[in-house]
């Protein structure tokens, strides 16, 4: 585990002007990321958002559980009044922040590129209220958030998948100066056999995967299309979803 962080200094209670949302995929766009992977062509986390949860527990044997707690804690403990945490995925990380005494009363806007991730996000957030608002986001390319609009800026596990001049050229344009930055990612083992011992281990996890991928691909041709809605994204998340199911999110 990896964290990062710049300066920061004191900010206004609110932003000058509103985040919005916006994913243009890029028809031509390359490969230059860590993971070798390219969202635009291959909708990897739409086919395992439901299992997403548990191959991190797998693939880590439970430990981003402790890192995603740490980094809560870190962001929760800082000074800011709008925070974007970007590639949230199932929404681990701001369960976790708003758990914190200090978050209430701070503005919390979470993205992601996959909207299946973000169903699950929002069913998970749901009994908080509308504290977060979910926006389905590019990381690399955000022109409808606003230059120097947020105070914080958080990522988990998103610049190994994305292309990480762009992503930072990004997150340091939209937060204001001595914003802070936090980035949580995997890095090397240092001991060698215990990097060797991980490797032989995950060796025999990436047949789950890929089953879990495979699985979910065969699930999106037998469902009909109408019930294959896309979460509303752009909305805060509300009590009133707390009972309802969203759509697309049991697939």
């Amino acid at each position: 585990m990896s964290l990062s962080g710049a300066t920061q200094s004191h900010y206004p209670a609110r932003p000058r002007q509103m985040l919005g949302t916006a994913v243009s995929p890029r028809a031509h766009a390359t490969v230059d990321n860590a993971a070798d992977f390219a969202w635009q062509h291959d909708d990897v986390f739409g086919r395992i958002a439901m299992r997403y949860d548990l191959l991190c527990d797998i693939f880590s044997l439970g430990i981003h559980r402790l890192w995603k707690r740490r980094v809560a804690q870190l962001i929760a403990g800082e000074h800011w009044a709008t925070l974007l945490d970007g590639a949230t995925g199932t929404g681990d990380i701001i369960t976790r922040l708003l758990a914190h005494k200090a978050v209430p009363g701070r503005t919390v806007v979470a993205y992601d590129i996959s909207a299946e991730m973000l169903a699950i996000a929002q069913r998970k957030l749901a009994p908080l209220g509308d504290e977060v608002q979910l926006r389905q986001l590019d990381a690399e390319s955000m022109p409808t958030v606003a230059g120097s609009s947020v105070d914080a800026y958080s990522m988990s596990f998103g610049l190994k998948i994305c292309n990480r001049g762009s992503a930072l050229k990004e997150a340091y344009r939209v937060l204001r100066p001595g914003g802070k930055l936090i980035i949580l990612e995997t890095s090397n083992i240092p001991w060698l056999p215990l990097h060797w011992a991980y490797l032989a281990y995950m060796s025999m996890c990436m047949p789950v995967f890929l089953l879990a991928s495979y699985r979910r691909r065969l699930l999106r041709v037998q469902v009909p299309p109408a019930w294959h809605s896309r979460v509303p994204i752009g909305r805060s998340v509300s009590r009133r979803n707390r009972r309802s199911r969203v759509p697309g999110s049991y697939l």
